[in-house]
């Protein structure tokens, strides 16, 4: 349960850049359609590791925190951008299900 708790601690980090990129690319989306969602993948992509890149950057002495709590970098990126991505296809397959 601790974890969890320091997952989403860190998932806190790129939170509002992750909901900026998904709603802009959501908006893309609605307004040209579905036949554009090979670009916005390759878009989300392009921009999660612009993010990373970043976060590693200029948090670089946040990660000691999690390390000695037992959390590594790959865990707690893998999960950040788990939980981003999961985020990003459930509001793909809701927007789906009501212009559809």
């Amino acid at each position: 349960m601790k974890n969890i708790r320091l997952i989403f601690l860190f998932y806190k980090y790129i939170a509002n850049v992750s909901f900026l990129i998904n709603i802009t690319s959501l908006s893309i989306i609605y307004s040209n359609g579905f036949s554009i969602i090979s670009f916005i993948f390759f878009f989300k992509f392009f921009l999660s590791i612009l993010v990373v890149f970043f976060i590693n950057s200029s948090k670089a002495n946040e990660f000691y925190y999690f390390y000695n709590l037992g959390l590594s970098k790959t865990v707690l990126w893998s999960s950040a951008l788990f939980i981003d991505y999961f985020v990003f296809f459930v509001s793909l397959i809701i927007m789906y299900k009501f212009t559809m």
